[in-house]
């Protein structure tokens, strides 16, 4: 007795496949379609390549910019801070000396507290030319003589203060401010000859004397120049109403100067046992500014300077009063909250510019430099590697010539695939449709929903009696005659329709929802047309013979139909539309049979 077989052991859990079943064949399938597509749009694969390459160099590029972008704003912010360093030692230097010169006129004037030279002090003694000009003292103007060279001292009388916060006549001390205001000539000559150039210091007395220096030029009547100190700010703002604690003030006057322009001032109260006498105050002109703000910047670089509420007191450069109020009023309060001491740094300001700025040591003004979309695109590529920028335009000039030489390459696979597939869906010789494209239009009609219940006609022709005009003529007549008819086939139906040529002579027509009847109309026409349609018979080189006997031909066609859906396939339709052509043929030709 033959052993029975084991039954097959079934495979247990543990021994299953570590991959879940189907999931090997998606991933094949997903990289089948990838390469399919591939293949298929090479020209789109490489613009996508090319595309990411460029976006990844791009990228690439922009960190790069924005790096060296970042270093060109630190590296100005760093050169401001230094400009904001020299003017705030400049503005130190000349308040000290202000100062210095307020503190020996308050001695002065401490050392006579009775009012009267040589009351307190012996040293101190009034002359002759003091008491002289002090006997004039009630004249409408008046001097105080001093040394040959030295700016003159100028007084009003009492009338002349009249209503000017801050001055009145003080007989007690008159004599006191006169012998100050005599020796403060010679220290404001002094102080002026070795401070900077086109500097104005000046001695106001609450008396009504005062000394500029340099002597002003114009003739302007005392009283007039006493009455404009009155409205001046570095006069004002030092009286005890709005300077209680005797500080040194300063800031900017704008539009002070002859041109309309801003100037720099700074201005120290003298008092005596808490009673204001005057005021020592120094003026730096627009120029003098201007050097202090320009000194050390870059050639072309705007740079302005703002006081203390946002407002330009100079602005130097090329881009001069382009730039909006607002805009450097915020960089303004920006560096007023940057704490101390002050650090140069950037904002960003419209259009794609930059403010670098620096507040000027702990005082209320603020240095800027406006850096425009231009300059900082100089900027970041003065920072790049000269030899890198060559490689950069050396690949990108690569990189657009492969793209070139691709996409001509492509574009000429693409006409040769394009003329290949028309070669495999027309016929060469009429450019009508070929067997193979007829077939895929029935396929395409029925398959349309479109279509379905419509009926669908097939007109079969053939040439009568071809064989007889090759042999007449010749072959290159006989391509004549089926251009002609293909002509003709081409301009009696639809443009929906579709004309194929199926064999030698042997043409077919497709008409999508067209049934018998109209079929049959159709090819009446084109039987009558092509009846009375000559053709030139053609030389051996395919050259037509104008002159010769035209060419007259007939066809014979057979017409059929059926429901799209039925599930009729073209051959079968097509042998129906054969047997009726054949019909015709065996009838006498030159004639349509239906049915």
């Amino acid at each position: 007795m033959e052993a029975a077989h084991p039954p097959p052991v079934l495979p247990t859990m543990s021994s299953a496949p570590p991959h879940t079943p189907g999931q090997l064949p998606v991933q094949q399938s997903r990289l089948a379609r990838w390469r399919i597509a591939i293949l298929r749009n090479p020209r789109r694969t490489l613009l996508v390549c090319f595309g990411i390459v460029v976006a990844l160099t791009s990228g690439l590029a922009f960190r790069d910019a924005f790096v060296l972008r970042d270093e060109a704003l630190r590296a100005r912010s760093h050169d401001i801070e230094l400009r904001a360093i020299n003017i705030n030692n400049a503005i130190r230097a000349g308040l000290r000396e202000l100062e210095f010169m307020r503190d020996n006129a308050q001695l002065l004037l401490n050392r006579m507290p009775g009012g009267v030279p040589g009351e307190s002090d012996p040293g101190l003694q009034p002359d002759a030319s003091l008491r002289e000009a002090y006997a004039r003292r009630d004249a409408p103007a008046w001097e105080v003589p001093v040394a040959a060279g030295d700016p003159p001292v100028q007084g009003v009388g009492p009338g002349a203060l009249q209503g000017l916060p801050g001055f009145a006549r003080d007989e007690s001390t008159l004599m006191a401010d006169m012998y100050v205001a005599r020796a403060l000539s010679r220290s404001l000559s002094l102080f002026l000859k070795e401070g900077p150039a086109r500097q104005h210091t000046l001695y106001i007395s609450s008396n009504g004397l005062y000394v500029v220096s340099p002597a002003m030029t114009d003739a302007v009547p005392a009283a007039s120049v006493i009455r404009r100190f009155a409205a001046m700010p570095y006069f004002r703002n030092a009286m005890p109403d709005r300077n209680p604690d005797h500080e040194l003030v300063y800031g900017a006057l704008p539009q002070a100067d002859a041109h309309g322009r801003a100037i720099f001032m700074a201005a120290a109260p003298l008092t005596v046992n808490g009673q204001f006498r005057g005021v020592l105050a120094t003026i730096v002109d627009h120029e003098r500014v201007q050097s202090l703000v320009t000194d050390g910047s870059r050639s072309g670089q705007t740079s302005i300077l703002l006081d203390k509420t946002g407002q330009p007191i100079v602005e130097a450069g090329p881009a001069s009063g382009t730039y909006r109020a607002r805009d450097l009023a915020k960089i303004h309060a920006v560096a007023m909250h940057s704490g101390n001491p002050p650090r140069g740094a950037a904002a960003a300001g419209p259009h794609g510019s930059y403010f670098v700025y620096s507040r000027v040591g702990t005082f209320d003004i603020v240095l800027v430099d406006p850096i425009s979309q231009r300059e900082l695109a100089l900027l970041i590529l003065r920072g790049l590697s000269p030899a890198l920028l060559v490689l950069s335009a050396i690949a990108v000039l690569l990189l657009a010539s492969s793209l070139t030489v691709a996409s001509a390459l492509f574009n000429y696979q693409l006409r040769q695939q394009g003329q290949l597939r028309l070669l495999a869906h027309r016929d060469p010789l009429t450019g009508l449709a070929n067997r193979r494209h007829l077939t895929e239009a029935f396929a395409t009609t029925v398959a349309d929903p479109a279509q379905a219940g419509q009926s669908l006609a097939l007109i079969t022709l053939d040439i009568d009696h071809f064989k007889h005009v090759n042999d007449t003529w010749g072959h290159a007549s006989g391509d004549a005659v089926l251009k002609a008819l293909a002509q003709a086939c081409g301009e009696t139906v639809r443009g929906s329709d579709v004309v194929a040529r199926v064999g030698g002579e042997e043409f077919a027509i497709l008409l999508p929802r067209t049934g018998i009847p109209d079929a049959t109309a159709l090819a009446e026409r084109l039987r009558e047309r092509l009846s009375q349609t000559p053709c030139a018979p053609a030389d051996e080189h395919g050259n037509c013979l104008v002159d010769a006997e035209p060419i007259r031909f007939t066809a014979s066609l057979g017409v059929a139909a059926q429901v799209a859906g039925s599930g009729t396939t073209l051959d079968a339709l097509m042998a129906v539309a054969d047997g009726r052509l054949y019909v015709a043929k065996r009838e006498g030709r030159n004639r349509v049979v239906a049915g």
